[in-house]
């Protein structure tokens, strides 16, 4: 990616009224609400429109961990050190349904794509799944030695990654309940799990300081960040899918290229750990909670401030125009990479620099807090692979499609799926997103072209009521 394509994140909103550390934070899909779990047992469902007051949800008696909200933003899932979940219809005064079961207390809930289960992470060392519609268990999945702090869907909802105090992330088939992958490759607590979007790769942040991606089919990792000088509290991947951002208990949120494998910037700016951080669905704008008591809501930025999803679109055209690289469709590369983790060695990222300025005292809208500053370009083994699957990574047929937002490529048409053999449908597959790419990109250029003649017309109807003189 274009280095210039991002620039550093801008403040457009700081949410205060949380009493104690907030936990978890996450967008409503009509990017007209933020939703925030507290210590101080209490969620938050703040507005954009200044004249509207937040909503604050009471019912756990204990800290409230994790949050999630269904595809629609009508219901609100919580989980709480009180050893249960509640659901909640996100209105003002809403009640809450409760969902016991754990022994212990729950430290992440999640809605699959669907919005029929819940999967929950607990102390008991269990993850169990529930059912969102009749409120009822339906199974757990058993294998965690320690607590567990996180747990995930895929997005076709067909498996479960979680990570936790056992140092291990571990991915499982949901309808056999069944343990499918178990990775060990942390030194410490795994704190969250995040799946691809659309690839069969998980990300992991760990108390560790690193952050790891593993392809959940080849059974091992495939990119490797030494990301932060304290625990790595959270991640969370772009629409797009080509950026990853991070956070720690170091004050820093970070955002990654995943196809650069490069550290494109650091923000700092709350006062307290960053436990949580979540992209919004048109990956414009992300959100933090902090252990400071605050929520901070950023915009994404490309370069000469104009929209980050215009210039991600910019660069896929100007890529889907360049010849493919042996290094991207090479399957020796894969192979010398699968080697270097067999022997032990991982390809570190290694940030030359980390600013640590404190952040300012306060913060108003649309304004560039001065402790932010980008990092310098980090040291990459030639080794790294990028993410795009290709046929020479698996010889099962390629990841299904849900729709996930803007930036979901369109499914293949049946015409161009061929039964037994699976590389020609594979190459059909990659023909057919690159294609989806350029017309996209297409199409923000078709706009900027009409914006310009507009420009033109106006300029010529100021010279002519001007008697031919220019303004």
């Amino acid at each position: 990616m274009d280095p210039g394509i991002v620039e550093d994140p801008v403040l457009e909103r700081a949410f205060r009224g949380h009493g104690a550390p907030v936990r978890a934070v996450c967008f409503g899909p009509a990017m007209k609400q933020v939703v925030s779990a507290s210590d101080d047992k209490s969620i938050y469902v703040w507005h954009f429109k200044l004249q509207m007051r937040p909503s604050k949800l009471l019912g756990h008696t204990k800290e409230v961990h994790g949050l999630d909200l269904s595809s629609t933003g009508e219901i609100i899932a919580s989980a709480s050190a009180d050893r249960t979940v509640r659901l909640w219809r996100n209105s003002a005064r809403s009640k809450s349904t409760t969902l016991t079961g754990h022994t212990a207390g729950v430290r992440s809930v999640a809605f699959d794509p669907t919005d029929r289960w819940l999967v929950t992470a607990s102390d008991d060392k269990l993850v169990k799944i529930w059912s969102s519609w009749d409120r009822r268990f339906k199974a757990s999945l058993v294998g965690h030695t320690n607590w567990v702090r996180s747990a995930r869907f895929s997005a076709d909802g067909e498996t479960v990654a979680s990570g936790g105090d056992d140092n291990t992330v571990r991915i499982w088939n949901v309808e056999s309940r069944s343990c499918l992958a178990s990775f060990v490759d942390h030194s410490a607590s795994v704190n969250q799990v995040r799946f691809h979007h659309s690839e069969p790769v998980v990300a992991s942040a760990s108390m560790d300081g690193t952050v790891k991606l593993f392809d959940t089919r080849a059974g091992n990792v495939v990119q490797h960040y030494a990301a932060h000088s304290g625990g790595a509290t959270s991640v969370a991947f772009h629409p797009t899918q080509r950026l990853l951002l991070s956070s720690s208990e170091d004050r820093s949120v970070r955002l990654w290229d995943l196809r650069e494998g490069k550290n494109v910037w650091m923000a700092m700016g709350h006062e307290g750990s960053v436990n949580d951080v979540h992209f919004a669905p048109d990956g414009e704008f992300f959100t933090t909670a902090s252990s400071d008591s605050h929520v901070f809501v950023w915009r994404m930025r490309g370069s000469s401030g104009e929209s980050l999803n215009d210039r991600l679109a910019d660069s896929a055209l100007q890529e889907s125009l360049k010849p493919r690289s042996r290094r991207t469709l090479d399957s020796s590369n894969m192979s010398g990479h699968a080697s270097l983790m067999a022997s032990g060695r991982s390809p570190n990222v290694r940030a030359t620099s980390a600013p640590s300025n404190r952040p300012p005292e306060t913060f108003q809208p649309a304004t560039r807090p001065g402790a932010m500053r980008p990092l310098p370009q980090v040291e990459v083994s030639d080794t790294l692979i990028p993410i795009p699957w290709t046929p020479e990574r698996a010889n099962a047929s390629p990841p299904s499609r849900v729709d996930s937002g803007r930036d979901t490529v369109a499914p293949v048409p049946a015409a161009l799926t061929i039964k037994d053999a699976p590389e020609i449908t594979a190459a059909f597959q990659e023909m057919w997103k690159q294609m989806s790419k350029v017309v996209k990109a297409v199409q923000v250029m078709d706009r900027r072209l009409q914006l310009t003649e507009e420009s033109v017309v106006r300029l010529q109807q100021q010279v002519a009521e001007g008697g031919g003189q220019r303004p």
